[in-house]
Formats: structure tokens, C-alpha cells, sequence
């Protein structure tokens, strides 16, 4: 949403994706600091805990990738 948002000269997607992703990132933050995705065996419905286990690799490839393009829009690293 971020990179497409830019490329079509729209702010409003643009500022979209950044809220969308400040919140991923938000509960994909341990406690302690650390990333720690949601895991796939039962995701995170809403109103209900998420999934703590089952992680797939593409959630950390995918989280930096968006995290490099917000930064590339904003130079803000939020």
C-alpha cells in the first residue's frame, strides 16, 4: 500500500499503509523488545488471543521489506 500509494502520487494510501503498518509492527513486538510475528495455527481474530507459535519465515522477510519502503517514503523511523 505504501510503494503503491507513492507511485500514484496518493498520500492518503500512502499514510494508510504506515498506520496499518505501525500497527503490525505494534503486535508484532514482544514484551521484551523483540520481533516476534503471529503465528499461523490460528492467527489473531479479533477480540482474541493470537497465535504465539508457528511463525513462518516470510512474516520477517515481508515486516522488514515493508519497514524499508516506509522508511524510503518517510525517512522517519518510527
Amino acid at each position: 500500500m505504501i510503494l503503491s500509494g507513492r507511485c500514484m502520487n496518493k498520500n492518503a494510501m500512502v499514510e494508510l499503509g504506515l498506520k496499518t503498518l505501525r500497527w503490525l509492527v505494534k503486535i508484532q513486538t514482544a514484551e521484551a523488545g523483540s520481533f516476534r510475528p503471529i503465528g499461523s495455527n490460528g492467527f489473531h481474530p479479533r477480540g482474541k488471543e493470537r497465535a504465539f507459535f508457528d511463525q513462518q519465515p516470510i512474516e520477517a522477510q515481508a515486516t522488514v521489506s515493508a519497514c524499508i519502503k516506509a522508511y524510503h517514503a518517510t525517512s522517519d523511523m518510527f
